[in-house]
């Protein structure tokens, strides 16, 4: 009774130690969940790098061809009304030249612009990556790290029920034995016992022996319930 009552709860501790190292098991195999950066953060970023990667100022193209009819409905103009040859010559180089000057500011202002896009786009990618941290760090890092030390924790627990369960478990077997070596030394008192108790017998049936002259010489009589002879010295 006393051993079943040692070994029951050990083997309560050991399935308990097998279950929970189960369930450390799968939650290992946690898988690591996906995660999305808004919407609205990646139209920012798709928008960024589409005016990165223009070269040119929006309409561009439309301003420097305006520039191009100007002129050469200026230079028709001067044809008309210049007096002579000279002075349309020196009339239609100032017209071309401050054409020209337009179109340089608009490729300057394009330059200009392309580099505050570059800019812009490094900031909306810095900004992106502050999302994905936040979203990495929110939907994979923080659930794994909890699944993990969930998992110690209760391969902790699994492997102290085992310890305590085999420690539960020696001591029932110790107990056993020390049981079983206990009732040995009983059956060997009680040996010892026995064989005293017939000693005793014995010898209370073989009696003791005294002198019958207590003055010295003399015969000497075995006294008991046998005996009834009796010696003497003085040849009777």
């Amino acid at each position: 009774m006393m051993l079943l009552s040692q070994i029951i709860p050990a083997a309560v501790k050991g399935v308990k130690a097998i279950q929970q190292g189960k369930q450390a098991r799968e939650l290992a195999k946690t898988p690591r969940p996906k995660y999305e950066i808004p919407q609205e953060v990646m139209q920012q970023l798709n928008q960024a790098k589409y005016m990165a990667g223009m070269s040119e100022l929006p309409g561009q193209n439309l301003l420097e061809g305006r520039i191009g009819a100007n002129i050469n409905k200026g230079v028709s103009e001067l044809e008309r009304v210049s007096a002579t040859p000279s002075n349309l010559s020196s009339n239609v180089a100032k017209l071309y030249m401050g054409g020209n000057d337009q179109i340089n500011d608009i490729g300057m202002a394009a330059s200009q612009q392309w580099l505050r896009n570059q800019g812009m786009l490094s900031n909306v990618l810095g900004n992106v990556g502050t999302y994905r941290d936040k979203e990495f760090d929110y939907n994979m890092n923080q659930p794994y790290q909890n699944n993990m030390a969930a998992a110690s924790a209760l391969r902790e627990g699994s492997y102290r029920n085992v310890q305590s369960a085999s420690q539960d478990l020696a001591s029932g077997l110790s107990g056993y034995a020390n049981m079983d070596y206990y009732d040995n030394m009983l059956k060997d008192m009680n040996k010892t016992n026995a064989l005293s108790t017939q000693k005793k017998s014995i010898n209370s049936q073989i009696g003791t022996i005294k002198p019958v002259n207590e003055t010295g010489g003399g015969a000497y009589t075995p006294k008991g319930p046998t005996s009834k002879n009796r010696f003497s010295m003085s040849g009777e």
